[in-house]
C-alpha cells in the first residue's frame, strides 16, 4: 500500500509542478486527442529527468560518504 501512495503522490507531484508551469496535462484534454498525446510525452519526460535527477543525487551522495570514510581512514593511519 504504501508503494501505490509514493506512486500516487508522485504523479499528484508532477501533475502539480506541470500545472504552475503552465504547461498541459493529460487529463486536461480529450484522450487521444494530438494534444493529450503531446502532454502524455511530456509527463512521461518529466518523469524520466525527475529520476535521473533523483539517481544522480543519490551517487553524489554516496560518492560523498564514501570520500568521508576514505579520507578519516587515512588520517587514521598517519597516527
Amino acid at each position: 500500500m504504501r508503494k501505490i501512495s509514493e506512486t500516487k503522490a508522485f504523479d499528484l507531484s508532477i501533475a502539480a509542478i506541470r500545472t504552475a508551469q503552465g504547461k498541459g496535462n493529460p487529463e486536461d484534454f480529450a484522450t487521444g486527442t494530438p494534444e493529450w498525446q503531446s502532454a502524455q510525452l511530456g509527463v512521461m519526460q518529466d518523469t524520466l529527468r525527475i529520476i535521473d535527477l533523483l539517481r544522480t543525487e543519490r551517487k553524489a551522495a554516496l560518492r560523498g560518504n564514501i570520500d568521508k570514510r576514505y579520507i578519516a581512514g587515512k588520517e587514521r593511519a598517519r597516527k
